[in-house]
């Protein structure tokens, strides 16, 4: 390798990112945090809790040697995110703050103890492919505020090492790795790093292999509503931020990127506006934590030069944003004015992920409805899953993750259908995880539908079960900020037993009130057809964390068909049951259509959702008074004026 070149390469980044001032750009709490960082790492404490650690760890574990096989925890993820290096950059960050070279000195012991350790690097624990990729990007980055303190001995075996996991990476490659967020962060990693280290990179083997398999890899990972098949909303973001780090480096050096991998990058960063919540984290969707992303959406707002993902950032670059993009782009940061005229809801088709957001402001209303293939072993058995999040705070959602250790039976829990928002036959459940990463069973997923009219939304969606045959379609209807209806329809041949559950955040109060529950916390009621039991539970809301919740549990006994309802609504809105009519003068019965009534604020809404064909009698229906023939029909009513909207025809 040229050392020349990749001196000036690094010294040149050096300047670029201006990290002589990047302290500047650093509040007294931000370097107190570094500082404290940097501090456990000198004495070789580690703990893992970055929004974006895969496997969070927040018990520190202290190694009085340096084994890069360990695993103190007895959880080989710890091993993985400690051979991961991804806390490089609070040691340089600190060295840069303070100017005290222990900080520097610990890098660099760190960065040449795993290279001393692996003098010939073969599969090992150490060196997974998914973490070398990580690794090799948070080596190099370190380097770059590095480079100045490092001699020419001591870079040019950093950087001949990284080359060296770079090309194990070719050779270690696998088909799988196509569809996997594996695959596309190796690729990433080497498609941004090796333009860095050889001057005539585009005849270079491995950055040609990798060039071409990224783009293979997008077109197959990326679904074309901009969602990553693995069903995970946090690895969809994992592969984004390599994405992004490969677009940044490319610029840098005036690469051109080819329009594939630069669309579903876009294509990724705008699904996840989509599905960030009020408060700006995600659901734990999958093998996901409930992180904060307004890191990602600065990144995208520099990267994309685009400023409707700056509203959903914060005002100033946080530090791993910071560290990767430099003083330069910290100032240009300021100067971005945000927008908030992003889409409100996001219909995703192919991925089955439906939301819908009542605005951009941090006490909104936000709904997510999930319905669509298993994807990877990181999927979960959350199909007709439904989260609610009422005045910006989660009321109904996803219970989270927890652990991917085999034989722990959370693990397998936290994946099945018990723990989502959904229902049971019989305790038959035809979505089962065998393990941590298999299924013995999946059920057939059905076609969804979405129609978004004004501020009212209808979602309805299908499973279908087998021993013995099942159909159970969930109708969703959410109108503004504050009513949800959620419409449950079974069939199944025989009698049976329905178990209906709903798994509460565990900041929800809950509490029996008369004929319905009562969140204060979420300033909710909840009414349903049933009676319903409050029952303890636990969520996973990060990685190896485990926290005291509530679920809302109501079971109906039935014979060859059911219906059952759950209403949701902010404790402004008064809510009945109402009637529809048929032909205009024959009361409807509840096993054809049920008809709901709402009035909020100086508006109100009648909601009739039809369960059943209409094949007998005259085919014209009225509901508050208007007629009309469809499936779901909403009855607006302002002032003393109706509006008719035909949520389903």
């Amino acid at each position: 390798m040229n050392l020349k070149y990749l001196k000036e390469t690094l010294k040149k980044l050096y300047v670029f990112k201006d990290i002589n001032n990047i302290a500047a750009e650093l509040d007294e709490g931000e370097q107190r945090f570094i500082l404290a960082k940097a501090d456990e790492l000198i004495t070789n404490t580690f703990t893992f809790d970055k929004p974006w650690d895969m496997e969070r760890c927040v018990k520190p574990y202290k190694l009085s040697v340096i084994d890069w096989e360990k695993d103190p925890n007895g959880d080989e993820e710890w091993c993985f995110m400690l051979n991961r290096m991804d806390y490089l950059n609070y040691l340089v960050m600190a060295y840069k703050i303070s100017n005290n070279n222990d900080y520097f000195d610990k890098a660099k012991e760190l960065i040449l103890s795993w290279i001393n350790s692996h003098k010939t690097i073969k599969p090992l624990r150490s060196t997974r492919t998914l973490d070398t990729a990580i690794r090799t990007m948070n080596i190099y980055e370190a380097s770059i505020y590095m480079v100045n303190g490092l001699n020419d001995y001591e870079l040019n075996i950093i950087l001949e090492n990284i080359y060296q996991q770079l090309e194990y990476l070719k050779n270690s490659y696998l088909t799988r790795y196509i569809t996997s967020n594996w695959g596309s962060i190796q690729t990433a990693s080497i498609c941004a790093i090796i333009p860095l280290l050889i001057e005539d990179y585009e005849n270079n083997a491995v950055y040609k292999f990798a060039v071409n398999e990224l783009n293979r890899q997008v077109v197959a990972q990326v679904y074309s509503d901009g969602v990553q098949w693995e069903q995970s909303t946090m690895y969809h973001i994992e592969v984004l931020n390599y994405l992004m780090k490969y677009l940044y480096y490319a610029h840098y050096m005036n690469i051109q990127v080819d329009d594939a991998i630069l669309d579903a990058a876009k294509k990724m960063a705008d699904a996840l506006l989509a599905q960030t919540t009020p408060n700006r984290t995600i659901e734990t969707f999958g093998d996901s934590d409930r992180s904060n992303v307004e890191d990602v959406f600065a990144r995208a707002a520099i990267i994309f030069e685009d400023p409707k993902y700056r509203s959903l950032a914060a005002n100033k670059l946080d530090i791993e944003s910071l560290y990767l993009l430099g003083t330069v782009s910290a100032k240009k940061y300021k100067m971005i004015n945000s927008t908030d005229k992003t889409e409100l809801y996001f219909d995703g088709i192919d991925s089955g992920m439906f939301t819908i957001k009542s605005s951009e402001k941090r006490d909104a209303s936000f709904t997510m409805i999930t319905n669509g293939s298993l994807g990877s072993g990181h999927g979960h058995s959350d199909n007709l899953h439904i989260s609610i999040y009422h005045k910006g705070k989660p009321f109904m959602i996803d219970p989270g993750r927890y652990t991917y250790r085999e034989g722990d039976p959370l693990r397998i829990y936290f994946k099945s259908m018990k723990s989502h928002n959904s229902m049971i036959i019989d305790n038959n459940e035809y979505l089962r995880p065998s393990s941590s990463w298999s299924y013995e069973d999946f059920g057939i997923v059905g076609n969804n539908y979405i129609r978004h009219i004004d501020n009212c939304h209808y979602f309805e969606g299908s499973l279908i079960g087998h021993a013995p045959l099942s159909i159970i379609t969930r109708k969703v209807v959410n109108i503004g900020d504050g009513i949800w209806i959620i419409v449950d329809e079974i069939r199944c041949d025989g009698i049976h037993r329905l178990v209906k559950t709903f798994h509460l955040d565990n900041e929800a109060d809950i509490r029996h009130k008369e004929s319905f529950l009562e969140s204060e916390n979420a300033e909710v009621i909840v009414y349903s057809s049933e009676d319903m039991d409050i029952e303890d539970t636990v969520v996973s809301l990060r990685y190896n964390e485990l926290k005291d919740s509530k679920k809302i549990v109501s079971t109906k006994e039935f014979t060859d068909s059911c219906t059952v309802f759950t209403i949701v609504a902010g404790k402004d809105v008064d809510y009945c049951q109402t009637h529809t009519f048929q032909n205009g003068e024959t009361e409807c019965s509840t096993n054809l259509v049920h008809t709901f009534e709402f009035k909020q604020n100086s508006k109100k809404y009648t909601v009739a959702i039809f369960h059943e064909e209409v094949y007998k009698g005259k085919k014209v229906f009225f509901t508050d008074g208007i007629p009309y023939h469809a499936k779901c029909v909403i009855v607006t009513e302002k002032n003393g004026t109706k509006k008719l909207l035909k949520m389903k025809a």
